[in-house]
């Protein structure tokens, strides 16, 4: 029988939890307008944008270090972007072996403007393509369940070249809009857009849902509408297959369509007026499944048809300084929550919290400082008794915009308890970006 949400077996307490975050996010709120300096600043609409972190690299206003390759505002856009992961394990680990690797990926993205090569309005093509080389410390060296780089290619373990997404989307009016074809879901869903800061995965990933995501991402549809200014309505259907672990990523997205079920996404997102000039973004949403999956506390063989689970993000600029830069200076502040069954799934409980300062030194108005924690509850009756408890991630870093093309991130992370049993780990590192 198919799996009735109306009998989801909400742990007790639950609703609580999350009544709990909502009430602090908002008590943060007010009182940040209580510290807000004096100034009337930019407009509603503007400072709707202001939480968005690309905004200060946005390919928009951005130099190129190589121009004239396809950049610009014409009918097809290319955009290149090489991204450098060099780390270190310095100490723990599940080998307790010091040893640093480098990961690098070439992104390239086209994308081709209906509207400006004169055919019809509100239509795009886009296609993504990844050309990843070296090695990471995950999971042979560190043993962690949370990955500690985003751009960790796992299940790939070599280098390799794929086009990691291609789709259509179109735009009806100022509303209404579908995506169809080969997606990374995360780019529509669960993503708080302050994680894009961040190197680790949990802050821009919950560990709660495996999403179909780079670098294996799946064929699926998507809707978002936007009820006002303010609220926006998504709706997803994916390819069941990158949730389970299988390589949807490698080839069209075909090869695995029908075999795994379906993920099926719902989320509501809201930006709240707080403040004009203290922009803040709420996301909660419900995931399900229709797959049937093992539940090792039943018996050997035992499956359950359906998995499902709930998220919840905030992100709110609770201090802004009094600039005439153009660039939103000040402290913003982000909380995660998500849940899932215990007897299905690697991870039950998931949270995660932290924030950065831009422009905390004199001259350095894009520069950021910032500091996160994902605390990720792990099920040992899927993952075993070894695996009792919670592995912790806390990751701090400093993000230096040294050109207009060029930015630098060293940072660290300590990792308590990975996989909830290895010997506690700690990484330094650095990421360079370059927008060719």
């Amino acid at each position: 029988m198919p799996f009735a949400s109306p009998t989801l077996p909400l742990p007790v307490g639950l609703l609580h939890r999350i009544r709990s975050l909502f009430a602090i996010w908002c008590l943060a709120c007010l009182l940040s307008q209580h510290l807000l300096l004096a100034d009337d600043g930019p407009s509603q609409a503007t400072a709707v944008n202001l939480i968005k972190t690309s905004e200060a690299f946005s390919s928009e206003q951005q130099q190129f270090l190589l121009n004239g390759f396809g950049h610009g505002n014409r009918a097809l856009s290319i955009e290149y972007l090489y991204i450098a992961d060099t780390f270190a394990l310095v100490r723990g680990g599940a080998l307790a072996r010091k040893v640093a690797r480098y990961l690098g990926d070439l992104e390239i993205n086209a994308s081709l403007d209906t509207s400006k090569l004169g055919l019809w309005h509100g239509g795009e093509f886009f296609l993504h393509l990844d050309v990843v080389h070296g090695r990471s410390l995950s999971p042979k060296f560190i043993g962690d369940f949370q990955i500690y780089d985003e751009y960790e290619p796992y299940p790939r373990t070599t280098a390799f070249t794929q086009v990691t997404e291609y789709w259509f989307k179109q735009t009806f009016g100022d509303r209404l809009t579908i995506k169809l074809g080969k997606q990374d879901a995360n780019r529509d869903f669960i993503y708080p857009e302050i994680g894009a800061e961040f190197v680790h995965s949990s802050f821009s990933l919950i560990p709660t849902m495996p999403l179909p995501t780079y670098p294996n991402c799946s064929l699926g549809a998507a809707v978002f509408f936007e009820c006002t200014e303010r609220t926006t309505l998504r709706f997803g259907v994916y390819d069941g297959a990158s949730f389970l672990g299988q390589l949807a990523g490698a080839g069209s997205g075909f090869e695995t369509v029908g075999k795994y079920g379906a993920l099926q996404l719902f989320e509501v997102q809201h930006r709240f007026p707080w403040h004009k000039q203290l922009p803040s973004n709420l996301r909660l949403g419900a995931w399900y499944h229709t797959a049937s999956f093992a539940v090792p506390s039943l018996g050997l063989n035992a499956r359950r048809r359906g998995n499902h689970g709930l998220y919840f993000s905030a992100e709110q600029m609770l201090w802004r300084e009094n600039c005439q830069t153009g660039v939103p200076q000040g402290f913003t502040a982000f909380c995660q929550y998500a849940f899932s069954p215990s007897d299905r799934n690697f991870v039950e409980r998931y949270f995660g919290f932290g924030g950065h300062y831009r422009g905390l030194l004199p001259g350095r108005e894009k520069d950021a400082l910032g500091c996160g924690m994902a605390i990720c509850k792990l099920s040992p009756s899927v993952l075993g008794v070894q695996a009792e408890g919670a592995e912790v991630a806390v990751e701090l870093f400093y993000k230096a915009y040294v050109t207009p093309y060029l930015r630098i991130q060293p940072e660290c992370q300590f990792i308590k308890k990975p996989s909830g049993f290895q010997s506690d780990a700690f990484l330094v590192g650095i990421r360079v970006e370059v927008a060719l």
